[in-house]
C-alpha cells in the first residue's frame, strides 16, 4: 500500500502524461501502468491517463483517461514494477535531487550518495537568491545523504548570500560612478567589502572612482580608491595618472609630480604627455594647475 501511495503522488496536475518529458516521474507512472496485468474486460485506453486511484486495500488501481474510459489494474506485483520504474528513473533522480527527495520509495544508499552533490548545488542557488532557510534545510538533507560531505549549513548559506549581495553592490557602485554619484559608489563598495572581504573590485573600478571623484572635487574622499587601484596595478600609467590628480587636488604636490612623471614615461601619446609635462612644471613651481576651467574640460564639459 505504501508503494502504491508513492506512485499515486506522481500524478498531480491533470496534464496528459504524453505532455511530460520522457525523463519525468509522471512518464514512469505511465510505463509502470502499461506493464501491470489488466484485471477484467476494460479495454486499453486510447488516450493518455490523467488520473489514478487506489482501492482501500491497495490491491487494485483504477485509471481514468482523456478518452473517457477507465481501467482496473491488479497491483499484486506493484512493488516489483515500481522497483523497475525507480531503476529506469535512477539517473534522472540523481541529477534532480528534489524529485528524489519526494520519492522515498526510489531512494537507496547509492543514489542518495550520488545525488548529494547535486542537492548541494540546489542549496547554493537557493542561498544566492536569498532563501537562506531553504538553503540550510537543503544542505542538511545533503549531509544526511552523503556523510562524507562536511560543512556548516548555516555558515555556507549565509556566506553565499553575502557574496551574491556583495557582487550586486559592486555592480551598483560601478553604475553610480558612471552617473557621477560618487558618495553612493563609495557607500556601495564599502558595504560590499563588509559583506564579503574577498569580493572582487578591480583596479579599473577603483581607478574610475578615483578619477571621477577627483574631477568632481571629492579627491580626499576617493583617495583610498586611488591607493587601492595603484596597489592592484602599480605599473598602469593611467592609474598613476588618476592618483596624481587626486594628490594634486589634496595638496600633495610631490606625490602628484611622481605619479605624473610615471605617466609621462609610460604613455606614447604626445598630447597627453605634453599636458602632464605642463602640470608637472606648474606643480614644481608650487602652482596648482587644476582650476575649475581645467577640471570642467577634463570632465568633458
Amino acid at each position: 500500500m505504501v508503494a502504491g501511495q508513492e506512485v499515486k503522488k506522481l500524478v498531480k496536475d491533470g496534464r496528459p502524461l504524453e505532455n511530460y518529458s520522457a525523463a519525468s516521474p509522471q512518464f514512469a507512472l505511465q510505463t509502470i501502468l502499461d506493464n501491470i496485468h489488466e484485471k477484467n474486460q476494460f479495454k486499453g485506453h486510447t488516450s493518455p491517463v490523467n488520473n489514478a486511484s487506489f482501492s482501500p486495500d491497495g490491491k487494485t488501481i483504477v485509471t481514468a483517461s482523456w478518452d473517457n474510459t477507465a481501467r482496473v489494474w491488479r497491483a499484486d506485483n506493484l512493488n516489483e514494477l515500481l522497483s523497475r520504474g525507480c531503476q529506469w528513473l535512477d539517473n534522472y533522480l540523481v541529477t534532480n535531487p528534489k524529485e528524489l527527495e519526494k520519492l522515498q520509495v526510489c531512494q537507496n544508499q547509492a543514489n542518495l550518495v550520488a545525488a548529494a552533490p547535486f542537492l548541494v548545488q540546489v542549496g547554493e542557488e537557493e542561498a544566492r537568491t536569498g532563501n537562506i532557510d531553504n538553503a540550510v534545510a537543503t544542505f542538511q538533507t545533503a549531509l544526511k545523504w552523503n556523510l562524507s560531505l562536511q560543512f556548516n549549513p548555516q555558515k555556507k548559506a549565509q556566506e553565499l548570500a553575502n557574496k551574491t549581495k556583495a557582487e550586486r553592490l559592486v555592480t551598483d557602485g560601478e553604475s553610480n560612478v558612471k552617473e557621477g554619484k560618487v558618495k553612493e559608489a563609495i557607500a556601495a563598495y564599502t558595504e560590499a567589502q563588509k559583506l564579503d572581504h574577498q569580493v572582487e573590485i578591480t583596479a579599473d573600478s577603483w581607478n574610475k572612482l578615483c578619477w571621477d571623484g577627483s574631477l568632481n572635487k571629492q579627491a580626499a574622499e576617493v583617495m583610498f580608491a586611488c591607493e587601492k587601484a595603484v596597489k592592484l596595478s602599480p605599473n598602469d600609467g593611467n592609474i598613476r595618472d588618476s592618483r596624481g590628480l587626486a594628490r594634486a587636488l589634496t595638496g600633495d604636490y610631490k606625490g602628484a609630480i611622481e605619479d605624473f612623471e610615471a605617466f609621462i614615461k609610460w604613455t606614447k601619446e604626445k598630447e597627453p604627455k605634453a599636458q602632464r609635462q605642463g602640470w608637472v612644471k606648474d606643480l614644481k613651481a608650487g602652482k596648482n594647475p587644476f582650476t575649475d576651467a581645467v577640471l570642467k574640460k577634463l570632465r568633458g564639459g
